[in-house]
Order: structure tokens, then C-alpha cells, then sequence
């Protein structure tokens, strides 16, 4: 059962399937979901968009049913959509610090860092990349969302990277990491205490020189934004700060938005 679905195409997890081989001897393989045939029992929620796929276009609930080889496949999916997006009802609240005092990743006041991606789609241990990222503006101030309804992994959370390794940053001047984040009450998977890590390359611009390893002791509280400042001190294990080339979110929520990136003293 997967609820608060956002209108949307998603991809069924792979399977698995368990044979009686005629020597007796169970045989357990993997595959991939392309090879179901999916249908709707209501298609006025979600449609078969294509093979192992499926489409939500409405608010309201349906039952996924699956064939492989026109034979049906035990169980099924009971999917219960919100329909449009759950968007912040305010804006996030506008940094006050002097210019001089922050090195910002994403904010409109101030001058970003040059980003190489905000998602830049690697493959992790234990799955895929399946968070997405979009870009929201409402009266003139930019935000973003991560969202991870995608989860082909059953990761049940976000993971996802900032990376600006073509113009790595130097934070050593810097005392403290704050973000502003979001996560609406019908986010999945709302409990997550998430973890933030900094990764610091090599003098060559290239291997890491340090990991920091930051893990927030709480849930976020749900449809405020918060005011996430961290010490740089309280990412475990970061040694170097000349060279920082990724900003990496981990177990997040299913869907956060988040602004006002950066780094100050």
C-alpha cells in the first residue's frame, strides 16, 4: 500500500519469482518489472502507463494488478493519491546575514556557488538513484523539492547529492551549515531522522580527504519550515574543508522542500 501519492509516473519495484524445478530444488530468480503488464482498476486515479509502469492522475484510491506472460501475478498494489503536489503554505523565512559571512549553495539572497547538479543520479550502495528534483518559484523567491515516490529500491526515504566538483569550495573560514526545510504532514516516511554528510576531495581534486557525517537527532517537525543551523564541529570525521565537493541528504523524508543553503561564521 503506498499513500499520498502525488500525480505522477512511477516504476514497480523488480520482483522476484520462485520455481519448483522437476528435481525438487526451489529456484529463486530476480526480474524486471518491465515484464509485467500493469492495469487499473480505477483508471480515473491511475492509468498503465507502460510496461511495469504506472501513472497517477487523480486524487482517490486504486488496486495496481499485474500478468506476466498474460498470467496474473499473485497480489497487487492499493495506491492512495493526493493528486496535486502538497506545497509550502509560506515562504521560507529571508537570511539576514551579511554577504561577507556566508558562502551559499542555494539562496536568492545571496551569490551561489557554482553547482555542477542537484541530483546527480549516482548509483548508491543498495540501489539506484530514484529522488527527483524540481524547481519552484511563488512571488519572486526560489525553492526547491526532493521527492523519492519513485522508490524502485524501497529505500523509504530521500538520498541525494549537491555536487559542484568542477569548482570545489573552501569552508574553512566557515563555523556552521544551515538549510531552511519543509516537509509537508502527508510526506511518507515522515519519522526519518535524517543525516547530512560533507565530502572534502584530495589537494589533486580527486579521492576523498574526509567524510563528515552529521545525524540530526529528531524528525523534522512537518508543514513549517525549519531552521536547521549545525556546527561544522558536529560533522563527525570532517578533517579537511578546503577542498568540499558534495553536500549529500540522507534519510529524509519522502518529499522535503528545502532553501536557503549555506555555509556562515
Amino acid at each position: 500500500m503506498l499513500n499520498n501519492v502525488e500525480n505522477g509516473s512511477y516504476k514497480i519495484p523488480d520482483l522476484t519469482a520462485t520455481y519448483n524445478l522437476p528435481m525438487g530444488i526451489n529456484q529463486t530468480i530476480s526480474f524486471s518489472s518491465a515484464y509485467l503488464t500493469l492495469s487499473s482498476v480505477n483508471p480515473t486515479v491511475a492509468t498503465a502507463d507502460k510496461s511495469g509502469s504506472y501513472r497517477v492522475i487523480n486524487a482517490g484510491s486504486t488496486l495496481i494488478t499485474a500478468k506476466l506472460n498474460n498470467t496474473p501475478v499473485k497480489g497487487s498494489l492499493l495506491i492512495n493519491s493526493i493528486g496535486k503536489p502538497a506545497m509550502p503554505a509560506t515562504m521560507a523565512p529571508i537570511p539576514v546575514l551579511a554577504a561577507t559571512n556566508v558562502i551559499s549553495v542555494y539562496s536568492d539572497s545571496y551569490t551561489n556557488i557554482n553547482i555542477d547538479s542537484y541530483e546527480p543520479f549516482w548509483t548508491w550502495s543498495g540501489g539506484g538513484f530514484t529522488t527527483d528534483v524540481n524547481f519552484y518559484s511563488n512571488g519572486g523567491n526560489n525553492y526547491f523539492r526532493y521527492s523519492n515516490f519513485n522508490d524502485t529500491y524501497t529505500q523509504k526515504k530521500v538520498l541525494v547529492a549537491i555536487t559542484f566538483e568542477s569548482t570545489p569550495v573552501d569552508i574553512s573560514t566557515m563555523t556552521h551549515l544551515h538549510l531552511h526545510v519543509y516537509v509537508p504532514s502527508t510526506s511518507p516516511n515522515a519519522t526519518n531522522k535524517p543525516t547530512i554528510s560533507l565530502e572534502n576531495w584530495g589537494a589533486n581534486t580527486g579521492g576523498t580527504n574526509s567524510m563528515g557525517v552529521y545525524n540530526h537527532p529528531t524528525a523534522l517537525p512537518a508543514n513549517e519550515w525549519v531552521n536547521l543551523d549545525i556546527p561544522l564541529s558536529g560533522f563527525a570525521g570532517l578533517t579537511g574543508k578546503t577542498q568540499l565537493v558534495h553536500l549529500i541528504f540522507d534519510n529524509f523524508p519522502t518529499v522535503v522542500f528545502m532553501d536557503n543553503i549555506y555555509f556562515h561564521n
